[in-house]
């Protein structure tokens, strides 16, 4: 009699790949960042460079952009807040935020001039010699 036949291997698992879903591309917002915004609302609320509140900030935000934001402003804009301070892009008073110095000065590049175009300089020209007349033979 034979041997028992040894038990066949069992065929490696091969990994299930899954479909990889294809992300959808991110909406760009329809409206300013908001650094800029908040910038915008400090400007135009603040009187004399004075800080201003986050509940101004908030008003001024809510009547110029209110349907644009959405209903979470409250939320984004006391977080936005917490991180622009954070990142030294805004400075807080007591309760009150302005606009830092770093901020102002980054805000406003040098302007650069215009350059004019160069003229084409012509070169100059050689002293032409009078010819000789050709002497007949």
């Amino acid at each position: 009699m034979s041997a028992p036949a040894a038990p066949a291997a069992p065929a490696p698992a091969s990994p299930v790949k899954k479909a990889k879903k294809a992300k959808a591309a991110k909406k760009a917002p329809a409206h300013p960042s908001y650094l800029d915004l908040i910038k915008e609302a400090i400007k135009a609320t603040s009187k004399g460079g004075r800080p201003v509140s986050r509940q101004s900030i908030l008003k001024y935000l809510e009547t110029k952009y209110g349907k644009v934001l959405g209903s979470r402003l409250r939320v984004t804009l006391r977080l936005a807040l917490r991180r622009l301070v954070a990142s030294q892009k805004l400075v807080q008073v007591k309760g009150s935020y302005k606009i830092s110095a770093q901020e102002k000065k980054a805000k406003k590049p040098k302007a650069k001039k215009a350059k004019k175009p160069k003229k084409a300089k012509k070169p100059k020209k050689a002293a032409k010699k009078p010819k000789k007349a050709a002497k007949k033979p």
